[in-house]
């Protein structure tokens, strides 16, 4: 497909927007609502068949050994997990869930040239498994953007090998029984970020909002509070 003039694989229709807040992302972000609107396009898993499966069938395993919380490199996702997992000190709200891994890369070995980037946070209940897109509190992406990332990573995911791999992992094994039906799409905003200010103002019969209903995702927001990870309070 063509987005102003540009080739775009659809896996990569998210990326024509900025990760900063400028009068430039804001005209991208209207236009390609538009675009989204015009050409009717598709986001559900079908559409995304052939990609999926050229990383798919060489992705060496969602789980890895070296998560464990202690690698050197520091994310907000680790802490989180530090935190739930590990029982370090700060606080994450029970209504995320049990964390059962954080970063988990969407793409692992073979010479595709797909690439998608990592799951921020796989968190299980007793009967859901989020695939959960965080954004921290100075993140300046536009809510399209983070709902078309959110989408297309999911739609990116091999729910079979998924679970097959945390069913049999030693360190991030699954706690309960899940099906391929219990992966949902989730997004984690703090207050004050751009995409949460734009949620709190979204029309309801805007395109992003549209998207966010047709492909069920579950939004968290979360407090301004550092070392704890708390739900803001409607």
């Amino acid at each position: 497909m063509k987005f102003k003039e540009e080739d775009v694989k659809l896996y990569e229709l998210f990326s024509v927007l900025s990760t900063e807040n400028t009068k430039e992302d804001q005209e991208n972000v209207e236009l390609l609502e538009d675009f989204i609107l015009k050409s009717n396009i598709n986001f559900s898993r079908i559409t995304f068949k052939e990609a999926r499966d050229s990383i798919a069938k060489v992705h060496e395993g969602y789980a890895l050994d070296s998560h464990d919380g202690n690698n050197p490199e520091d994310t907000i996702n680790k802490k989180i997990y530090r935190i739930n997992r590990m029982d370090k000190e700060g606080e994450v709200d029970y209504s995320l869930g049990r964390i059962v891994d954080y970063d988990v890369p969407l793409k692992r070995g073979g010479d595709s040239n797909v690439e998608v980037g990592n799951i921020s946070l796989l968190s299980e209940t007793m009967d859901k498994l989020y695939f959960m897109n965080v954004k921290e509190m100075t993140s300046e992406e536009s809510l399209l953007r983070v709902v078309l990332e959110t989408i297309t990573k999911f739609d990116m995911i091999s729910r079979r090998k998924l679970l097959a791999d945390y069913n049999e992992d030693i360190l991030n094994k699954f706690k309960y029984y899940h099906s391929k039906d219990d992966i949902l799409p989730a997004i984690v905003l703090y207050e004050g970020s751009r995409a949460f200010k734009e949620f709190k103002n979204l029309p309801l019969n805007g395109v992003t909002a549209q998207l966010v209903y047709k492909y069920h995702i579950h939004f968290f927001f979360l407090k301004r509070e550092e070392g704890k990870y708390i739900l803001l309070e409607d």
